[in-house]
């Protein structure tokens, strides 16, 4: 976990944490690889040049994250707003139940390139792990999921 200096100095300079291990990937991409939609899994807001733009991670592939223009923007700070300013508890909510979006490139009246932001719905997260007989369990509910016969160990 980051201490609070390393948080504000990174922010300083237009990183966040949210970012860092992470590669960028592009809207465009997104869009071509998930034309259903992405599960949105974390939040930040990041300055850079005194422009403040939002920047996601998404459950898809968990080692990028993209940033968001005007309409990601418009509903991050909704969001915001609806948890009094509280971007951690908003980010830990996402959590538990993932945020699916869905980008389209469209067009403005004008002719201008626009992304729009389809809100599918939420996607509850399990919560799963591994007890010590290698079993998977889901902590929400206590069950032990049960393998396919594609995931047992078939000997040659």
């Amino acid at each position: 976990m980051a201490s609070r200096l390393e948080n504000i100095a990174r922010n300083a300079i237009g990183g966040d944490s949210i970012m860092d291990g992470r590669e960028p990937i592009k809207t465009a991409d997104i869009i071509a690889k998930y034309p259903d939609g992405i599960c949105i899994t974390g939040i930040a807001k990041n300055t850079y040049n005194g422009s403040t733009y939002p920047v996601f991670t998404f459950a898809e592939e968990p080692s990028k994250y993209f940033s968001g223009g005007t309409a990601l923007s418009q509903m991050v700070d909704g969001m915001i707003d609806e948890y009094d300013g509280n971007l951690a508890e908003l980010n830990s909510d996402l959590q538990k139940e993932h945020l699916k979006i869905k980008l389209v490139k469209t067009k403005t009246k004008r002719g201008y390139n626009f992304t729009k932001v389809i809100v599918v719905g939420t996607v509850p997260v399990k919560n799963i792990v591994e007890d010590e007989n290698g079993k998977q369990i889901d902590t929400d509910t206590g069950e032990v999921i049960e393998s396919s016969p594609d995931d047992e160990d078939v000997p040659f």
